[in-house]
């Protein structure tokens, strides 16, 4: 086997991305009224006076973001992406995100960074949680952003140390790996999840 050959898909692909977790206490969380400005993700409310609206903005911003990694997108999810460009296979949206407790080899530890995602990955390593993609953004022209929530009453106590993309069909599509997350009852987990092409 050549050089080239031994090499594994990721170690030459140009797709990034980036995994972003934003906290915020459950009688903000408006999924319908929340959005980003430059990197700062805005709740907007809208409070009546006299008959009058008067819209309210909260800024939510590094104090709120609580994990921002970068991924890895997978070599089956590159495989995938190729296939249906191929025409090989039908489309296969990214429609899912996942979580695991299993980001570290052993137990979690706040002080040290985990183990990277290999290309090689097929899925996580202890995965607990799965749930539907709420909505998708275009930052431009090459990139998507997937957005999704861990309502406050899902995952509480569990430590969180593995993330996931997938596709309709589950296909692992990019892996991210934190220091460990712990999900805290009355607050509203946003995933929100940036891949750019």
């Amino acid at each position: 086997m050549s050089v080239q050959e031994s090499l594994q898909l990721s170690d030459n692909a140009p797709t990034t991305g980036v995994l972003e977790v934003y906290k915020i206490a459950e009688e903000l969380f408006d999924k319908d009224k929340i959005h980003f400005e430059n990197d700062f993700l805005v709740v907007r409310k809208t409070i009546r006076v006299k008959s009058a609206c008067h819209g309210i903005k909260r800024v939510l911003n590094d104090a709120n973001r609580i994990r921002k990694k970068k991924n890895l997108v997978l070599d089956i999810g590159r495989e995938l992406v190729a296939d249906i460009m191929a025409g090989r296979i039908p489309a296969d949206p990214i429609s899912k995100f996942a979580v695991g407790t299993g980001g570290y080899h052993g137990e979690p530890d706040m002080h040290v960074e985990p183990p990277m995602p290999q290309g090689g990955d097929i899925q996580l390593n202890a995965e607990i949680f799965e749930k539907a993609i709420d909505s998708i953004e275009k930052p431009n022209r090459a990139a998507n952003t997937f957005i999704g929530f861990i309502a406050e009453n899902e995952l509480n106590g569990q430590i969180l140390t593995e993330w996931v993309l997938k596709s309709f069909s589950g296909v692992c599509f990019s892996r991210a790996t934190t220091k460990p997350t712990p999900k805290e009852a009355g607050f509203v987990y946003v995933v929100r999840w940036t891949i750019q092409h």
